[in-house]
């Protein structure tokens, strides 16, 4: 099973073939499958955060990193998940897409940590729970807002979006993934109002991104609301993976080297937290 939805999902052979390793030893321990079929309950009804003890129990008996754990009990869940999409009448298409960000943290996970795994199991609990969902490009939960803009008061529902790393966020897949997420949510106004918080909307950050660049396109899509420095650069690891070090970044592509002669200057990435209305065929300025 293992196996099968790794190369579904695009994972690399060698990631399928440790994970399967993996999932073969910890399922060896005696007993292990029942207490995962009931860290799986605690998972889909999210009940509580007894599942990720139970997971890690039962790699560290079996001899598994816990990153690992984390992955294979995700992709073993996975299975599972694609029959309450089936109940809930959601289209199969958004299941493999959402099902897609194993792959985005199994990689990130390589890059950063060198192991094939996940260094943050406890993001996957949205899509289990069927509170976050990815619609084309972006994924998409619904919230509340945090600041009252416009004639939407503090506290109105809202849809947060978060950009996995999944390649280049052109306008055009930024475009196509709001209609989706637009026809998914059926607003009752025909408005669907998006907020996201991230490094991308930082307004300092703007003068790093080329000019034409898809980065740009993607900010100026938005009307910022909240900014915050973060002096320790927490996010760097998006950008340059393991590598912390300014003077040893790496320069592999132009947001690459603009970046790191924007850090050597003593400037600090920080956060941005900002909205979208969308009437489901353009963004309403």
């Amino acid at each position: 099973m293992i196996a099968t939805i790794g190369r579904r999902l695009g994972f690399p052979e060698e990631a399928i073939g440790s994970l399967s390793a993996d999932f073969n030893r910890m399922t060896a321990v005696p007993g292990a499958v029942q207490r995962l079929m009931v860290a799986m309950d605690d998972l889909f009804l999210a009940e509580g955060e007894n599942y990720a003890a139970v997971v890690h129990e039962v790699a560290e008996q079996a001899g598994v990193h816990p990153y690992a754990a984390d992955m294979v009990f995700a992709m073993w869940c996975a299975h599972s998940l694609r029959y309450v999409y089936k109940q809930k009448g959601w289209d199969e298409e958004i299941y493999w897409k959402s099902m897609e960000d194993l792959r985005y943290k199994l990689i990130e996970c390589k890059n950063v940590k060198g192991v094939w795994g996940s260094f943050v199991a406890y993001w996957f609990r949205g899509f289990f729970i069927g509170d976050r969902h990815g619609l084309g490009r972006l994924q998409y939960e619904p919230r509340e807002l945090r600041y009252a803009y416009g004639d939407y008061k503090e506290g109105t529902p809202v849809y947060n979006c978060h950009i996995p790393s999944s390649g280049p966020l052109d306008p055009e897949s930024v475009l196509e993934s709001l209609k989706k997420a637009h026809d998914f949510y059926k607003p009752e106004d025909g408005i669907l109002k998006v907020v996201c918080n991230s490094w991308m909307l930082y307004p300092p950050m703007y003068e790093v991104y080329p000019e034409g660049s898809n980065l740009r396109a993607f900010y100026d899509l938005f009307t910022i609301l909240d900014a915050k420095e973060d002096a320790k650069n927490h996010n760097l690891w998006r950008i340059y993976g393991a590598e912390t070090d300014l003077q040893k970044l790496p320069e592999n592509s132009s947001l690459q080297r603009r970046l790191k002669a924007y850090l050597l200057e003593g400037k600090s990435m920080g956060s941005g937290y900002g909205i979208i209305l969308f009437d489901g065929e353009k963004v309403l300025k």
